[in-house]
């Protein structure tokens, strides 16, 4: 028995054909194009997601005072990574190492809920609770599994040294040892030294132009530490590195270079004279919170210089912060507290606080009244204790009277300018300054046209130069303010 054989219409043979042609044609043109045409640049991505660029971590410099105690300086910091790659499949394997780790570091297995607190005895809802191991672990799995992540930050020595033991029986777990800022003279020297903080969008393509790693370094907020930020940061060393899909490193490729680590520098500050002066201004604080009827003293500096050099000596402003507890990260609760503190201790008063200048004004008066004439050294000006001047606004003002005390309210009596400026006689200064009719003094006084004149010629309203960030150069007023 035989069949027929089945029947093609050749039209259908010729579609069949001519789809083949242009299947081929379209093949060989991509062909071409991957090959020829674009070639350079899938050669170039290619060879992007075979290779990576490391960043290698410059040493920031150490800190000194001028007998060579330490202000600042790096101190090694452990911490547990994982990579999760090399963690072993098996659940309870893996569930034994989470535990083990969380014994020796306190760092929970899961992420606790937010309303629980944490280990470090945070009430609920002040700081985020710490991530869980797990969690950690499980997100740098999906990105980058043969990349290390950090599930316990800065443990202590001693749970590190027992870790490192158990890392034969712990497979995928590392020590990773990084350094981080300390400062040993805490809030004494909070204020000159400053603080490090992490590097914020706003400056992150400025800081990685200079081969910042905006993800793991730190720069200077507050100080010498931002000051001289490009001196003490150095620079960061870099290494080809040839890795696997899975980010696997393989071998470097080509030369490292090293990184070079920051300069040091030496303050001309003396730790000890800054102890001694901050004491010395906390206690004048209490006595004069204790004779002071109504609002409390809150602010107080203290500024020692070698008068010969303009070397700060010591410079105290209260109050202050404890920089320390920025050394590891920038706790937010900490932090909201200086911030909103009524008496803004995170604020320089020695360099940045805009204050009534006092008797050191006094300067400026005496200078111009003994240069312009008004007294000479021997002129008497009687201090009764206080005194009564009237404030003019404008020509025909007829003014309002106003009652002056000096700081010694029986007066000093008769007062030549020697005895004013060695006794720092208030009644005195306002007698030659102008503005005091009875004060016997030539031509009333130096008047407030010259008072400003003096004043700018020995740079009351200029700025010191003084290398901390955040300097005001205050007001001098003039007739025309």
């Amino acid at each position: 028995m035989s069949y027929p054989r089945p029947h093609i219409s050749p039209w259908r043979l010729w579609v069949f054909h001519i789809a083949i042609i242009v299947s081929v044609v379209i093949l060989t043109i991509q062909l071409i194009r991957l090959q020829v045409v674009d070639y350079k640049v899938y050669a170039a991505q290619a060879l992007d997601n075979r290779q990576d660029i490391v960043n290698l971590p410059a040493n920031r410099g150490v800190i000194y005072d001028r007998n060579g105690v330490v202000l600042a300086r790096n101190l090694p910091s452990f911490n547990v990574v994982i990579t999760p790659a090399d963690l072993p499949d098996d659940d309870v394997r893996l569930r034994e190492i989470y535990q083990r780790i969380s014994e020796l570091t306190g760092v929970p297995i899961t992420t606790p809920p937010l309303d629980a607190g944490d280990a470090s005895g945070n009430r609920p809802g002040e700081d985020k609770p710490p991530p869980g191991i797990s969690e950690v672990v499980d997100l740098q799995e999906t990105l980058a599994p043969y990349d290390t992540v950090i599930v316990a930050p800065d443990i202590s020595r001693d749970a590190a040294l027992i870790l490192s033991e158990e890392l034969r029986n712990l497979p995928g777990v590392s020590i990773d040892i990084s350094p981080v800022r300390d400062y040993p003279t805490n809030s004494l020297t909070a204020h000159i030294i400053g603080y490090m903080g992490p590097i914020t969008r706003e400056v992150e393509d400025q800081y990685v132009e200079l081969g910042f790693d905006p993800y793991r370094d730190k720069i200077g907020y507050a100080g010498i530490e931002a000051y001289m930020q490009e001196v003490l940061a150095g620079k960061n060393g870099t290494k080809l590195i040839e890795q696997d899909v899975a980010g696997l490193e393989l071998r470097t490729v080509g030369d490292v270079v090293q990184p070079v680590p920051g300069h040091s520098l030496v303050l001309t500050i003396d730790v000890r004279l800054q102890a001694v002066s901050e004491a010395a201004v906390r206690r004048q604080m209490r006595v004069e919170n204790q004779i002071r009827e109504g609002q409390p003293v809150t602010n107080g500096v203290a500024i020692a210089m070698n008068p010969n050099t303009g070397e700060i000596l010591a410079m105290v402003s209260l109050p202050t912060y404890d920089n320390q507890n920025f050394a590891q990260f920038i706790p937010l609760s900490y932090y909201q507290e200086l911030l909103t503190h009524p008496a803004r201790p995170l604020f320089n008063q020695a360099i940045s606080g805009e204050h009534p200048p006092g008797s050191v004004f006094k300067l400026a008066v005496a200078s111009g009244a003994l240069q312009e004439g008004i007294v000479t050294i021997d002129d008497i000006v009687v201090d009764p204790g206080e005194i009564v001047i009237t404030n003019r606004y404008f020509p025909n003002d007829p003014g309002k009277t106003r009652k002056v005390v000096c700081w010694k309210r029986d007066g000093h009596g008769e007062v030549d300018f020697i005895t004013g400026i060695s006794k720092s006689c208030d009644v005195y200064f306002y007698a030659i300054g102008g503005g005091y009719d009875d004060g016997g003094v030539r031509g009333g006084g130096l008047g407030i046209d010259l008072i400003h004149d003096y004043a700018l010629m020995l740079g009351y309203d200029d700025f010191t130069g003084i290398e901390l960030p955040g300097e005001s150069k205050g007001i001098i007023p003039s007739r025309d303010w």
